[in-house]
């Protein structure tokens, strides 16, 4: 219900999706993180639209402070549940979230 909210509003972002899908991996809900990322992660195309002039767009740099030049807006959504899930012992999850990063364009952060 908040998605739709947020989403009707106009104010989902990158930082709304990376959050709400921590909030969800630390309650361990991992079927609302999962149809997150599967809804609201960006792809790379989206990505490119945004990015001006060799990665200068205000909206992109304000909302992804802290991560490198290059870094996915997403890459910290994807890491979470991956790290959740191969601390939780579920590999093939682990692996299944490892694959979609790569059909989507998604390098791993360090």
């Amino acid at each position: 219900k908040l998605s739709k909210v947020v989403r009707r509003k106009g104010l989902w972002d990158d930082v709304t999706t990376n959050t709400l899908i921590k909030a969800a991996v630390t309650a361990g809900d991992f079927d609302v993180a999962e149809t997150l990322l599967a809804n609201h992660t960006a792809s790379p195309g989206a990505i490119s639209q945004r990015r001006w002039r060799g990665g200068n767009h205000p909206e992109l740099n304000d909302k992804t402070r802290g991560q490198r030049r290059g870094d996915h807006p997403n890459v910290e959504a994807y890491t979470e549940l991956l790290d959740r899930y191969a601390k939780d012992g579920d590999l093939e999850s682990a692996l299944g979230v490892m694959t979609r990063m790569q059909r989507r364009g998604v390098p791993p952060n360090e």
